[in-house]
């Protein structure tokens, strides 16, 4: 049914009154809201507050052409690695998940532990259709070449081998949201592959000492099964 057709069975006299009072009363658009209805409130709750970062002078808000994007199936090792836990809206509000990478270099850094070929990723364990945002956990990790033990700073997991969808992304990190969506909701029903049971993640390959951002570059991967 489109949102046309719903409009006007309600009695308003298009899309448009629909749309603004729609938004007035939820705080999202109706095209929003469908297509985060399996996802509930919490979900919604998430994008507004990726928007107030958005909402910026000289920020594009449209959403990027991913005519061109590729997404290719590959078999990902296991990595041994030390994180930092962060609990926040995904996608950066508030620079919060660079913060905490930021913190987790600085600590390694003072132990000698980061080369030129250290490797970062960020585990993203929760789904915003269940959590609510303020509660979705990212682990801020870095790839162990060492051994090293937990202290008050960090602790230590292991990310199991598994099969993955990798997207090659490079845009700020307020814009990963829209790329996981796309991931989700356009390539992965078309693709034959379902959602697997592991974590998904994003991954900075050989980042060594810069900034992680996906500014410079980001591997965005969906565990997958067949």
């Amino acid at each position: 049914t489109s949102i046309t057709q719903i409009a006007l069975e309600c009695g308003f006299s298009g899309s448009d009154t629909f749309s603004r009072s729609f938004r007035a009363g939820f705080g999202s658009t109706p095209r929003t809201f469908r297509t985060y209805d399996r996802l509930g409130f919490d979900a919604i709750e998430q994008n507004n507050s990726l928007s107030l970062q958005l909402q910026r002078p000289g920020v594009d808000l449209s959403y990027e052409d991913v005519s061109g994007l590729h997404v290719r199936i590959e078999r990902r090792p296991e990595y041994r690695v030390v994180y930092i836990r962060h609990a926040g809206p995904y996608g950066d509000v508030g620079a919060s998940i660079s913060g905490t990478f930021d913190t987790l270099q600085r600590w390694a850094k003072v132990r000698g532990l980061i080369n030129p070929e250290t490797s970062f990723l960020g585990l993203c364990p929760d789904n915003c259709s269940v959590t609510p945002a303020k509660h979705c956990i990212y682990d801020a990790c870095m790839v162990l070449a060492n051994h090293v033990l937990e202290d008050e700073v960090v602790s230590i997991q292991t990310i199991p081998a598994a099969t993955y969808a990798v997207l090659d992304v490079t845009c700020p990190p307020v814009k990963l949201n829209r790329m996981w969506s796309w991931m989700s909701s356009t390539w992965l029903p078309a693709s034959g592959y379902k959602f697997g049971r592991g974590q998904s993640y994003e991954f900075f390959p050989r980042f060594g000492s810069l900034p992680i951002r996906s500014n410079f570059g980001a591997q965005l991967c969906m565990h997958v099964s067949v």
